[in-house]
């Protein structure tokens, strides 16, 4: 028997070809997409490798990526061939090449399994990595078809447009870092936030927000848009708070501005050319190095982000030449470890100013934070972090090697907000939910493959009690959330639910009855209001510890997360206060009011 295997959309040619061959009883097809019109006669059978071995994967590649920083090439770590000054191309690639890495493993997996079964296999797959994997089984025929987006053009447009507007307005901003001398980093995509005064909802900086209302004129903000990918999926639009800041008593200026004034400069692409010529000797040196299939796609791969290395440069450089012109004493942001931000917190480094991350979110095994005892040597972590309880403090040092005085714990920025919700009575959120229903929030993530099985099973087991409501939270990046849930809520029945975006999560998880999700920050947030939490944990991975912990109940399928929300909303389950006030005093150390104000003295004490 052979089988035949469709990952990806195919070109017409293919069609007939595997329409020819389907005639043939001798093979079985197997498909992840939606088959095309002219193959929907035939029976399809899904495939794709379970949970248990992803997982399994994951972490084999998270060991993998992380040990190569440290692999020597002629006497010289793939770190130091891949390091300029302070600027770490490694560390600024890692990230992506820990997903290329394991999107490549999950198809060889596939592959393999095919292997064994049938006594030959065509294999058809977007992943061009797979042209260049050595070890694939030689009854695989694997077929090969890139798909590129089209370039949105609107999108360069506006985004060009922004670019100039910005470089244009920051020519005016240089008054405000005269005698400034810390500098925080603003480059999140607003979302809602409570005001701690007013307790309105507006659009602000969801994790730093707080802590911008505390800071004095000894500090200034960097403010930087993200640069859009310019495809056709969706079209990059300008908006007013993109060039106009409503609060006066921030003081910040455009990074742009910054990035663009190094145009101008001639030593700068002195530099650039130095260091592409340096990244082209490593690449020939590799074809000399002992390396294994994974490895030698890993070095494709950063040959394949030459451009956008050299672009990090560029940006270290422009940095680097602003900082210089400056007596600055500190510089802080969230995602610290991402390429964007970490460029231009090495450009601090090379300027002597002290760098701060301030953590955002939970983190286990988190390829951003995963650094090497090498690493720890050469100091390529930020030289502080804010870090939210003891939990979290413990896991940097011990897990991802980083300094021990460099770690401080001082809460969570996002729970100031809590005592205040706790002063007044139940803010009146009633237009968008109705007072009369038990209300249950499912924090939603983009999870590739179980998004949609999340999803169902959620829906699923609320849409016969119509005393619920039920209030999908989409994440922030799920850019199609509206016409994605509302196509689910329409295949399981449901009606009993609404998609909420514009108010604040806090304020939701403030007047719900109980929330539910996969794994997530969110649960955390939800024990900091002392409400029911449910995790939909299909494996019992409990990767979060949170029902090891005691502050969550587990579900492993959509009829025991029915019985779970009936069991709470009858009170037959009630959480466990001594479990939670433990949690609380574990990840968040305290729930005062005053962790932004913990935070800004820890900055404005550096000297």
């Amino acid at each position: 028997m052979n089988s035949i295997v469709i990952n990806r959309k195919l070109k017409q040619k293919e069609i007939l070809e595997i329409k020819n061959f389907l005639n043939n009883d001798n093979y079985t097809l197997y498909t992840s997409i939606d088959l095309p019109e002219q193959l929907q006669s035939f029976t399809a059978k899904n495939y794709k490798i379970d949970d248990e071995e992803k997982n399994k994967i994951n972490h084999q590649v998270l060991d993998k990526v992380i040990a190569f920083g440290d692999k020597k090439i002629n006497d010289k770590s793939i770190y130091e061939w891949l390091r300029y000054e302070y600027a770490s191309i490694w560390h600024y690639s890692k990230f992506r090449i820990y997903f290329l890495v394991c999107n490549l493993e999950y198809e060889i997996s596939e592959i393999n399994y095919f292997s064994k079964k049938y006594e030959k296999t065509i294999y058809f797959s977007s992943n061009s990595y797979l042209k260049i994997y050595k070890e694939i089984p030689d009854n695989v025929i694997v077929r090969i078809n890139i798909q590129k987006s089209k370039i949105n053009y609107k999108s360069v447009f506006n985004y060009s447009l922004l670019l100039f507007l910005r470089f244009f307005i920051g020519l005016f901003k240089n008054h405000i870092i005269k005698n400034k001398k810390h500098i925080i980093i603003d480059g999140t995509v607003k979302q809602p936030l409570i005001n701690l005064k007013t307790l309105k909802t507006e659009k602000d900086n969801y994790f730093l927000g707080y802590l911008l209302e505390k800071i004095n004129n000894s500090f200034f903000i960097i403010n930087e848009v993200k640069m859009p990918k310019f495809n056709d999926r969706f079209v990059f639009k300008l908006q007013s708070e993109y060039f106009i800041n409503k609060k006066g008593n921030r003081k910040r200026i455009f990074g742009e501005s910054i990035i663009i004034k190094a145009v101008f400069y001639p030593s700068i692409y002195k530099e650039i050319k130095q260091v592409s010529k340096q990244l082209k000797f490593f690449y020939e040196k590799t074809k000399f190095a002992n390396l294994s299939p994974i490895e030698n796609i890993i070095i494709n791969y950063i040959k394949s982000l030459h451009k956008s290395n050299i672009y990090f440069i560029y940006k270290y450089l422009a940095y680097k030449r602003f900082f210089s012109n400056h007596s600055f004493i500190t510089i802080t942001s969230v995602d610290e470890n991402s390429a964007p931000t970490k460029t231009i917190l090495d450009a601090a480094k090379s300027n002597s100013i002290k760098t701060i991350g301030i953590q955002h979110g939970a983190f286990i095994n988190h390829i951003a934070y995963l650094y090497t005892k090498n690493d720890k040597l050469n100091n390529v972590m930020s030289d502080y972090t804010l870090v939210w309880g003891k939990l979290w403090k413990d896991r940097l040092i011990k897990e991802c090697n980083y300094p021990k005085n460099s770690v401080t714990v001082v809460g969570q920025l996002r729970t100031d907000i809590i005592p205040r919700l706790n002063e007044v009575n139940k803010i009146n959120v009633h237009d968008i939910i109705d007072k009369n229903k038990k209300i249950i929030i499912y924090a939603s993530k983009p999870q590739k493959e179980l998004r949609e099985k999340f999803a169902f099973d959620v829906f699923n087991a609320v849409k016969d009690n119509h005393k619920i409501l039920l209030i999908i939270k989409p994440h922030p990046s799920e850019k199609d959330s509206f016409d994605y849930y509302n196509s689910i809520a329409t295949k399981t029945n449901c009606k009993n639910y609404k998609i909420v975006y514009s108010i604040d999560l806090y304020l939701l998880i403030s007047v719900c009855d109980m929330l539910i999700i996969y794994f997530s920050t969110v649960g955390s947030e939800t024990v900091f209001f002392y409400k029911p939490l449910i995790i939909l944990d299909y494996l019992k991975q409990d990767l979060q510890g949170y029902h090891k912990d005691g502050v969550a109940f587990q579900s492993t399928n959509s009829t025991e997360l029915k019985n779970c929300i009936n069991k709470i909303l009858s009170n037959d389950l009630k959480i466990n206060k001594s479990a939670y006030d433990k949690f609380i005093d574990k990840n968040a150390y305290k729930i005062d009011g005053k962790v932004s104000e913990r935070c800004f003295n820890f900055i404005n004490n550096l000297e």
